[in-house]
């Protein structure tokens, strides 16, 4: 099902009219072009789909409000998108079981996207050393950072009891508006950066985002959208979940890295540079990047906008570095996952701070050599 408006300016007031078919027709063209499907990649459609049946009735119950003269149409192609999902669904069921376990790219293959996507010299072995010793070091760091804090404790042990501080669901969304405001105007009371006029908002992660964005992301602006307004999606634990796995969830969301988090997503991280890079005339400019420049510019703000006092305790200091530590792990997990046989549950079941982070891996598998630019920058700010 699709709505939408003629346009141009003999359409100033055009009302948005669905169409239907394209549900059909995307699940016949997966049905012809999929060939041995990936297990985790099933199962994680199978989590998507049950959002985007969701997406679909609610689209359909707000256009039928703004457009009643197409409530009869509309309805028709309601129908047929939510009969197209229901019969692919059956689809992802059955090749569910007999799903490949295969997803892994190959040394070989690794190194050429490595070569031929970001032009880096470096080939697996070369960034399972750095990851492994970017590691280390980042370890190092949390435990000196630990020793002031708790003088007893280990710093996992800190991090745990921290982390027991964190908004309610009911005031997530807002903590992080609130987080986004004070790093936008202290990007503008410090000069360090021109602000384009490019809102971005603060918003509940839609249902059928939930499955691969179980925390936060940001999504910038198309590189042609007149509006460029970015989004930033915070996942609200859903309701329906027992209490104690919503608490679990919460604590991912503890107070101290809301600050880390704010900024490397939004001001001056990714929504600065991306809404920049979208000014720009060129075409290449507005299409292409690569992880290197985009995570490397948001961990560059992480430690420069605590040089500039941004953080504001010690607490904050310290979780910026976990965030740090985290992507020194997707280092050693892109490579392990992609050149040296490790499982997508060995990666799951690891070290306590990535224990459960299920969707970044399944980007991991997904996207071979891409989370490799997000601590490229991290060598020097380390």
């Amino acid at each position: 099902m699709a709505v939408a408006p003629p346009r141009g300016p003999a359409f100033p007031d055009a009302a948005p009219r669905p169409h239907g078919g394209g549900a059909s027709k995307c699940r016949e063209d997966a049905r012809t072009t999929l060939v041995e499907p990936v297990r985790v990649f099933v199962a994680t459609a199978l989590q998507v789909i049950e959002g985007g049946l969701d997406l679909v009735k609610q689209v359909a119950a707000t256009v039928a409000e703004r457009a009643p003269e197409q409530a009869e149409r509309l309805a028709a192609a309601t129908d047929a998108a939510v009969a197209a999902l229901g019969a692919f669904t059956r689809d992802l069921w059955r090749w569910l079981e007999t799903a490949s376990d295969h997803f892994a790219l190959g040394e070989d293959d690794f190194n050429f996207r490595l070569h031929y996507e970001h032009v880096l010299r470096d080939t697996a072995p070369e960034l399972w050393r750095y990851g492994l010793h970017l590691k280390e070091e980042v370890e190092a760091d949390l435990a000196a950072r630990a020793r002031r804090l708790d003088g007893r404790g280990r710093w996992h042990d800190v991090v745990n009891r921290l982390r027991a501080e964190h908004p309610t669901e009911g005031t997530l969304v807002d903590a992080y508006a609130r987080e986004m405001t004070r790093a936008r105007d202290f990007v503008v009371q410090r000069g360090l950066a021109p602000l384009p006029e490019a809102p971005l908002d603060v918003v509940p992660t839609p249902a059928f985002m939930r499955p691969v964005i179980p925390f936060a992301a940001y999504d910038s602006p198309g590189a042609y959208s007149t509006d460029r307004t970015g989004w930033f999606y915070v996942t609200v634990p859903d309701a329906r979940l027992p209490a104690e796995q919503r608490e679990r969830i919460l604590r991912d969301h503890c107070r101290f890295e809301l600050a880390a988090t704010a900024l490397h997503e939004g001001y001056p991280g990714h929504h600065l540079q991306l809404v920049h890079a979208q000014a720009q005339p060129s075409h290449v400019r507005k299409n292409i990047w690569t992880p290197l420049t985009v995570e490397g510019w948001a961990l560059y703000c992480e430690d420069m906008m605590g040089e500039e006092g941004f953080y504001a305790s010690e607490e904050e200091l310290l979780f910026q570095r976990v965030h740090l530590l985290w992507r020194a792990m997707r280092i050693l997990l892109d490579v392990g996952l992609h050149t040296r046989g490790m499982t997508f549950h060995q990666a799951v079941r690891g070290p306590r701070e990535r224990r459960g982070r299920s969707a970044p891996l399944l980007r991991g598998a997904r996207l071979p050599a891409v989370l490799r630019g997000r601590p490229a920058r991290a060598a020097q700010a380390a």
